[in-house]
């Protein structure tokens, strides 16, 4: 059994390594070997520089990129910052690495690691942080024929500052802004690919953000500090659009929280029940309110979500204020105002009560002054009544007016 086993690995083995053998000889060119591939290298980097730029002598290098975005790491919101993952694309000539293929059985093409040769000095300036570049090999595709082939994935972090007035129903656009840090338009032309400058992943998926549209655009800009230079620089414009399911139902559930207030504000004055349910639904607001000011920075203008919580905490608030303030006049002050409020309808239907005051010599009775009070609890207990009912539907119609004012105009 060990016998046969061993026979078998042996055989997938060399199965394996006719494989990649093929695959070499389909990449290279058939007849190319690992020697022939060597010696190349040892001839083009033989006085080779990579510290030369090889710009020629009227034209400087012509740097064509293109970038695919494939996911969003991260957006940090607070901070204002956003995580792309993107594969860049860079090609560029290089006159000093040139070969005839005849010289190399057909080799057409070959390998190199970017540390063999120069590499052309391209920087995001709107970045957060250092990039993190994942290669295994960092390797370049070198052509016959001088040309450069770099396609490396990286994730790169850069400021992206956010238009928050129409939170959460808010769409962002988010810049990139590449050039080179040393080198003007007469050392390194940046140019946009012709194809696929700027492309989506069509798996691109995230929880919170849609991507709209992408653009890029060059700009040669003279800075001041280099008069009469030329720096191209070429800006990747990404436009995204929030989704907003989640923060509906956080608004759903204001609004049917602060009708339900005014609601229950409409039940009798004098049940201290209407207080005590009252109190706790503008804590359930600012429960809200909190659980969404750590998503967003600190900004200096409120949201649609900001004037809607406010709105919303203001109006509950006013409810359980007026309904607290009349059951305490209805409990503690109103006995007192019975001695103190005049009616006139009442002095004429009830003279005695007046000769009580004037004339301290009669006598009243009980069922007179039961009476008397009892009209009194009647006509201030209306007067109040209509003073709550009319409160609370002007609570309710400015607070739909201000509700449409936010959202649809």
């Amino acid at each position: 059994m060990k016998f046969i086993l061993l026979i078998l690995l042996s055989w997938f083995y060399s199965s394996y390594c006719t494989n990649i053998s093929n695959h070499l000889h389909h990449q290279m060119g058939h007849g190319v070997n690992i020697d022939e591939i060597e010696q190349l290298k040892t001839n083009l980097f033989n006085n080779y520089d990579p510290n030369i730029i090889p710009k020629e002598e009227l034209t400087g290098v012509s740097l064509n990129i293109s970038i695919e975005l494939n996911t969003l790491e991260e957006f940090n919101q607070i901070s204002e910052t956003i995580v792309f993952n993107l594969w860049i694309t860079k090609i560029w000539y290089d006159y000093n690495l040139k070969w005839d293929v005849t010289d190399y059985n057909g080799l057409s093409n070959i390998i190199v690691k970017s540390e063999q040769i120069w590499t052309p000095d391209l920087e995001l300036y709107n970045a957060a942080s250092y990039p993190k570049i994942y290669s295994m090999n960092n390797g370049i595709k070198l052509y016959n024929n001088g040309t450069l082939e770099w396609i490396s994935p990286v994730t790169f972090a850069f400021t992206c500052p956010l238009n928050l007035i129409d939170f959460p129903f808010d769409s962002q656009s988010c810049e990139m802004d590449f050039g080179s840090w040393k080198f003007s338009k007469d050392y390194i032309d940046i140019m946009i690919s012709s194809t696929n400058n700027f492309t989506l992943n069509p798996s691109f998926s995230h929880n919170e953000w849609d991507i709209m549209k992408m653009t890029v655009t060059k700009l040669d800009t003279e800075y001041k500090c280099c008069p009469g230079e030329l720096w191209p620089v070429i800006t990747y414009k990404i436009d995204m659009t929030r989704k907003y399911a989640e923060y509906t139902i956080k608004i759903i559930m204001t609004i049917i929280m602060t009708f339900t207030a005014i609601i229950i504000n409409n039940l009798n004055y004098k049940k201290y029940i209407r207080t005590y349910l009252l109190v706790f639904i503008p804590l359930t607001i600012i429960w809200l309110l909190l659980s969404i000011i750590t998503k967003i920075p600190v900004i200096g203008y409120f949201t649609k979500m900001d004037t809607l919580l406010l709105t919303s905490f203001l109006c509950c608030q006013i409810c359980t204020v007026i309904s607290g303030v009349l059951f305490c006049i209805h409990s503690n002050y109103l006995p007192i105002l019975y001695k103190y409020i005049k009616v006139k309808n009442c002095i004429s239907e009830y003279p005695i009560f007046i000769d009580k005051y004037y004339n301290g010599n009669l006598i009243v009775t009980d069922e007179t002054i039961q009476n008397y009070n009892l009209y009194y609890n009647y006509i201030i207990s209306r007067n109040i009544n209509k003073i709550d009912k009319s409160l609370n539907l002007i609570i309710f119609l400015g607070y739909i007016i201000f509700i449409v004012c936010i959202y649809l105009i």
